[in-house]
């Protein structure tokens, strides 16, 4: 979809641009949820607190995008993330994979 299009249907184009770069921090990024999780049982509830403050910001970000369903959204690109970067998957390759299936969410989720 071009600018233009998206411009049309109510979507803002630099806020999809902040998704899409959400998507390439996250996915080079390696895990640290295994390294965080030593610290869990010294802070209760600092992993929850700390992982529902960035889904909140991640759904506005959504919203800002335009897409009508951005809860679903956020916990859907929040999912594929924690599922590959908490696994033992932790290639170059699952990495580059979950980036592109990131992308096409999103810009399924960006149509109308």
């Amino acid at each position: 979809m071009s600018s233009g299009e998206k411009a049309h249907f109510g979507i803002d184009a630099d806020s999809v641009e902040q998704l899409n770069a959400w998507v390439d921090r996250v996915t080079t990024l390696r895990s640290t949820i295994r390294s965080a999780s030593f610290d869990m049982a010294e802070r209760p509830g600092w992993f929850a607190e700390t992982r529902a403050s960035h889904l909140r910001r991640l759904a506005e970000l959504c919203r800002r995008a335009g897409i009508d369903q951005a809860d679903i959204l956020a916990d859907t690109l929040m999912l594929l993330t924690e599922g590959v970067r908490s696994g033992d998957n932790q290639t170059e390759v699952a990495r580059r994979k979950l980036n592109r299936i990131c992308k096409a969410t999103i810009a399924a989720f960006s149509r109308r």
